[in-house]
């Protein structure tokens, strides 16, 4: 069971870009949250992974808690939204594609929780987990993405389009540096 008190840090309201450590309490709302999607998916899921910036230690993020939730074809994906909707969460249409879906869920009118359900071991999946693991082995590129983090967040405090397009390019670096690694071995 989660303590309520502990979703009073986390969430953002729309748009804005607040930047924090809150890792400790992300892992504890995460395990809840994740044992709430395996009830609500059962065997439609494969795996489900904290990813993004909350699940790194050091890491300062948006009080906004990503997961992943692995699925195994497009036809399972279909039959997601009726079921996470029932469950509470709300759909995002406009922000997923043909190959993941992405859910919200938000208390006092702030978002906490971005749900990616994506194909297990398929791109976004990959990419999730490629990149966490990258910032926890590699302290500079943590303490780079920390510091861009934190610019962008000051430039763009009330316009998260903005803030998030301005990752883009070093995420994408990051994500190609670890794909060079990867084939040179």
């Amino acid at each position: 069971m989660c303590r309520s008190g502990i979703f009073n840090n986390l969430g953002v309201p729309d748009n804005q870009v607040l930047l924090q450590d809150v890792y400790e309490e992300c892992k504890v709302v995460y395990e809840y949250e994740k044992n709430i999607i395996l009830k609500l998916l059962g065997n439609m899921c494969i795996a489900i992974e904290h990813v993004g910036s909350t699940s790194v230690k050091g890491m300062v993020a948006k009080p906004i808690i990503d997961i992943a939730v692995g699925v195994h074809d497009l036809n399972i994906l279909k039959k997601i939204p009726a079921i996470m909707i029932n469950g509470g969460y709300h759909h995002l249409s406009e922000h997923g594609d043909n190959d993941r879906l992405l859910f919200i869920k938000k208390k006092q009118g702030k978002c906490f929780l971005h749900i990616h359900v994506e194909i297990y071991q398929g791109e976004s999946w990959e990419n999730h987990l490629l990149f966490k693991e990258y910032l926890q082995k590699n302290l500079k590129a943590l303490s780079e993405y920390n510091r861009l983090k934190k610019d962008l967040a000051a430039r763009f405090s009330d316009d998260r389009k903005q803030y998030t397009s301005g990752k883009a390019d070093f995420i994408q670096s990051c994500l190609g540096e670890i794909r060079n690694i990867q084939y040179i071995k």
